[in-house]
């Protein structure tokens, strides 16, 4: 049962890795904001699970003394919490910042302020549950903060999920709301997955637990190939197509090159795509590519598609 715990959070590690460079590349074809904290978020969940590995590793091998604790036991147990705290305390952070992300928004001081009473709060707990714990006075404490912390980091993620579902219909986004609602629908069912079925499973809950988590690090793939990468290319495409380039080239002053990489840009085609077929190099695509935005007062792809789908609804609304 170890090893089978232990190889299967090894992966779940990996998949959490792979996926990040996955969602990178990504990030730096489209550039919408939200992608960069979805990186971190799957970079501090593939540190947790490697937390978790080394917990279950080192409570089968790590020798004990008459006491019960050895120096080494002592030591893995310090290190081992505070950089699952620090992991856990990321994992929140960036998903939040996700979802913000995706109405194009950063962080509220509101927000800000309470994500670090609650993160700093549960790092006082820790602390002092950690001192009395060595100290052999009480283990309640640690016990009891880490547990408590351990189950609202996934129901504050949980709420976070379900608020921006309820506004989804009524919310502007960079992305379109499809993409939005398969986001949200896939990781509130990943995340009860991972509350309800270990509770249900209790003969073997660790084991449904390690399952459930490696199949939510699997997430990005299927939401970014079979709903956002759809999405995009319904934007691109209907972008390209529609959106009224003659006015946004005249008033923007376009070059005719710049005009060629706007609509490059809007089918959701790379910077090596563009420079292939425009028979230019990178780095020319690169320098084009910021003028581009610097003209049109974007920042990013995401701003361009919503600029170009704006501007196609300006074209079809009824005048006087």
């Amino acid at each position: 049962m170890l090893h089978v715990l232990v190889a299967l959070y090894g992966l779940g590690a990996l998949a959490g890795v792979a996926a990040a460079m996955f969602v990178n590349h990504h990030r730096l074809v489209f550039g919408f904001p939200f992608f960069r904290p979805l990186v971190r978020y799957l970079l501090f969940s593939s540190l947790l699970m490697l937390v978790i590995l080394s917990t279950y590793y080192a409570a089968a091998n790590l020798p004990r003394d008459g006491t019960g604790r050895s120096a080494a036991r002592i030591l893995w147990e310090f290190s081992n919490n505070f950089v699952g705290f620090i992991a856990f305390s990321g994992l929140l952070v960036c998903f939040i910042q996700v979802l913000r992300g995706f109405e194009g928004k950063a962080l509220t001081p509101r927000s800000k302020t309470l994500l670090t009473v609650f993160v700093a709060g549960a790092c006082c707990c820790y602390g002092i549950g950690f001192g009395l714990t060595v100290a052999g006075v009480q283990e309640w404490l640690l016990h009891w903060s880490r547990n408590l912390y351990n189950l609202g980091v996934p129901v504050l993620m949980l709420i976070a999920m379900v608020g921006l579902l309820r506004r989804v219909w009524t919310t502007t986004f960079v992305i379109p709301r499809s993409s939005v609602r398969a986001f949200l629908l896939l990781y509130l069912a990943g995340y009860a997955l991972a509350l309800v079925l270990p509770v249900l499973f209790a003969g073997a809950g660790l084991l449904v637990l390690a399952l459930v988590l490696l199949t939510i690090h699997l997430l990005p793939f299927l939401w970014i190939t079979q709903f956002f990468m759809r999405d995009a290319a319904i934007v691109g495409s209907t972008a390209a197509a529609t959106v009224p380039m003659d006015t946004i080239a005249e008033r923007h002053r376009l070059t005719g090159r710049e005009r060629e990489i706007v609509e490059c840009l809007l089918k959701g085609r790379s910077n090596a795509e563009i420079g292939e077929a425009l028979f230019i190099s990178v780095g020319t695509v690169k320098n084009h590519v910021y003028n581009i935005y610097r003209k049109l007062g974007v920042k990013s792809r995401g701003q361009l598609y919503r600029y170009a789908r704006e501007s196609e609804v300006d074209r079809e609304r009824p005048r006087g």
